[in-house]
């Protein structure tokens, strides 16, 4: 079965826009600052194929979370906007959420405050994040803001086998 809901909140410091997107037990969420806030619409666009680009190196990101940054990358490079620039706080912090979800098994969400765009996805594997999200308008915008150039990528194995997977950027 597939659904999709779509809420907006406001937290201290920024206006999430959630969209819960349940895909065979899949979900994806996104926030954004709140001069950020689009399209509520939602839409299907073409899968990204896994192919990485422009290499972002971060000091302790893991492997799979560059290749994620680097998946990123190559989306924002299509739609003929710049690479966002590894940075290590940012994938620290996201790895740091993606393990308190993972370890809490709340339902995605975002931490109060905080003046970033963020995407959160459970999924089948780290790479299919990216995918989900080109299928939500407010993640795909979150993705394809002009302004970042700086992000980062936690990626954390769940007890059944899926991932949590969030992308922080600035």
């Amino acid at each position: 079965m597939t659904f999709f809901k779509v809420s907006a909140f406001k937290r201290v410091g920024i206006l999430a826009s959630t969209a819960a997107i349940a895909l065979a037990s899949l979900q994806a969420v996104s926030a954004s600052p709140v001069s950020a806030m689009g399209s509520s619409d939602l839409g299907v666009t073409p899968a990204i194929a896994p192919v990485f680009a422009q290499p972002a190196a971060a000091g302790n990101s893991s492997a799979v979370e560059t290749a994620v940054l680097n998946q990123i990358n190559l989306y924002r490079a299509q739609h003929g906007l710049g690479a966002v620039a590894a940075d290590a706080n940012l994938a620290a912090g996201a790895h740091s959420w993606a393990q308190s979800l993972t370890d809490s098994g709340a339902p995605a969400g975002h931490p109060a405050g905080g003046n970033f765009y963020e995407n959160v996805a459970y999924c089948s594997s780290p790479e299919r994040a990216v995918t989900l999200w080109d299928g939500s308008p407010s993640h795909k915008n979150n993705m394809l803001q002009q302004g970042i150039t700086r992000g980062g990528v936690g990626v954390v194995a769940r007890p059944d086998g899926s991932y949590t997977v969030v992308f922080r950027a600035l």
